[in-house]
């Protein structure tokens, strides 16, 4: 790596970056304005819950605050919410471009390659912000800015990068609870780096005061939510997703648990579902010291989807670890003293974590990012070689780019359309069912996802899907119980329902494949 000095970039550049950015953005808005996704109906929940100062419920061991918390102005200013999120997500993809730039002049690579790069973010951070509604953004955004810090070589020379590396991974952390760990140890490694190379027992000492001065606003940061939430919940804990998670992956777990448990109540009057705070749904624990051999099952099983997802994103992800390792890492005495090593022990520790749990591909987007910056330094290196002519080098470059537009360019042109066919049935289904005066409590025999987000939309609180093969007279004692008002029945030729069919059916077959019966409604007779 190099540090390069950023006013060589024509600043011109940059800015056409982000003007195509804004603009495409802007564009593709109205074809993802009304994606949705269970974990966006909890974050746009609790905020609204904020913004109604509702705070004891809206303060959330399971999803961290900050996405929810900059929701606030915009549903405050009256937009749409699941509008909100993408307008807010833009918003952060922008940002991240410009961390990126930032964290590119830690890698070494010429102006034209380093343009490449930002070029190519324009459609990886647009589909960043439009696969899902998540603070996966959010985070991704604050730690390129933490990188951009640590990573630099000068890091030890300015306390300020000390305070500054806290602050971001107090935001992190704030933005998604995984960050906690992640930051402690991934700062203390890195500040022990850059305690090796530095020479002098001066610099040495400036390296331990900004590991201090960073952990301390890192936990001052961290501590007021750990507060909180441990308060709330009775436990000490810096956030309940993980003890979710780890009885997800338990023996015999078939799959969430609102797929299969039965109805579930809401955790507040307000709760749209109880997947808005999941530490209330009971979950059988176990112990994974116990069953190592289940475990290390597990552990294999996520470290081959956490290479799939990468070789995803691009399918030249682990050639370009290997390249990186074999061109930039110097296998001898000083290979401690190395600044190659900071993108590499950032995979391991951020992808490593998950692996002992969970994974899934939006939980890598900083890895991708790595790797499009270890690609363009590999090909800086091409570039400056011998070995290479001027045709192999230009196959190169395009290879490099090719793999990088595939996945993102794929999803957005396939979002396009799936917006007009999936989301938007949604939201027009939800039109239908409002003129039909669906509201209150709502159940369904099936498709919980589904019936979920036409719950959000009718303002409603939904119970989840009945229990599989349930007798009719259980179902009907559960939906009372609940007080259900309106139970959902999808492709009920399939599946009868006797007796719910005896009450009124709301739709008029006006919805294919779904019936909608009032529970409270006069019986049929």
């Amino acid at each position: 790596m190099k540090k390069n000095n950023p006013v060589l970039k024509p600043a011109s550049i940059f800015i056409i970056v982000l003007i195509i950015y804004a603009i495409l953005g802007v564009f593709l808005l109205k074809y993802h304005q009304y994606q949705i996704n269970p974990d966006g109906v909890s974050y746009i929940s609790i905020a609204q819950k904020y913004l109604n100062g509702d705070f004891r419920n809206a303060v959330n061991g399971h999803w961290a605050p900050l996405f929810s918390w900059l929701l606030m102005p915009f549903l405050f200013l009256g937009l749409p919410p699941l509008l909100a999120t993408k307008v807010l997500s833009l918003i952060l993809g922008l940002l991240t471009i410009i961390a990126l730039d930032a964290l590119s002049y830690r890698f070494e690579m010429a102006n034209w390659i380093r343009n490449v790069a930002l070029f190519l973010m324009i459609p990886i951070t647009l589909f960043f912000s439009f696969k899902w509604v998540t603070p996966d953004l959010l985070v991704l955004c604050f730690l390129t800015y933490y990188l951009s810090i640590i990573f630099d070589i000068d890091y030890p020379n300015n306390r300020r990068n000390g305070v500054l590396s806290g602050a971001m991974g107090g935001l992190a952390y704030l933005s998604k609870h995984y960050a906690f760990p992640f930051f402690v140890s991934h700062f203390l490694l890195l500040n022990v780096l850059h305690y090796f190379r530095s020479y002098t027992k001066e610099k040495k000492g400036f390296v331990l005061k900004n590991l201090l001065l960073g952990m301390a606003v890192f936990f001052i940061i961290s501590g007021v939510w750990i507060c909180l939430i441990s308060s709330k919940y009775h436990v000490v804990t810096i956030g309940t997703a993980g003890k979710y998670n780890l009885a997800f992956i338990a023996p015999g777990s078939k799959e969430h648990p609102m797929h299969y448990q039965g109805f579930l109540k809401p955790p507040n009057k307000t709760a749209i579902s109880a997947w808005e705070d999941p530490f209330y749904i009971k979950m059988e624990s176990w112990n994974p010291i116990k069953l190592y051999r289940y475990y290390l099952k597990v552990i294999l099983k996520n470290i081959v989807k956490t290479v799939s997802y990468c070789q995803s994103f691009s399918f030249l992800a682990v050639s370009i670890v290997v390249a990186y390792l074999l061109f930039c890492l110097p296998f001898n005495k000083k290979i401690l003293q190395s600044d190659a090593l900071f993108p590499l022990t950032t995979i391991m520790i951020f992808s490593g974590g998950y692996v002992f749990i969970f994974v899934e591909s939006r939980y890598l987007w900083i890895v991708y990012l790595l790797l499009v910056l270890m690609g363009c330094h590999i090909l800086h290196i091409i570039y400056h070689s011998d070995i290479f002519n001027k045709t192999k080098k230009r196959f190169a470059t395009m290879l490099l780019v090719t793999s990088l537009l595939l996945l993102p360019l794929k999803d957005l042109v396939y979002g396009i359309d799936h917006e007009r066919k999936y989301f938007k049935n949604i939201h027009n289904i939800s039109k239908v069912l409002k003129n039909c005066n669906i509201r209150g409590n709502i159940a369904s025999d099936s498709n919980w996802s589904y019936t979920l987000y036409l719950t959000y939309y009718l303002n409603g609180r939904y119970y989840g899907v009945a229990q599989k093969n349930i007798n009719q007279k259980d179902l009907l004692k559960q939906l009372r119980e609940n007080n259900i008002d309106y139970y959902f029945v999808w492709d009920e030729p399939n599946e009868p329902h006797q007796i719910v069919s005896n009450y009124e059916e709301k739709t008029g077959g006006r919805i294919p494949d779904l019936k909608i019966y009032a529970l409270k409604e006069k019986l049929i007779n």
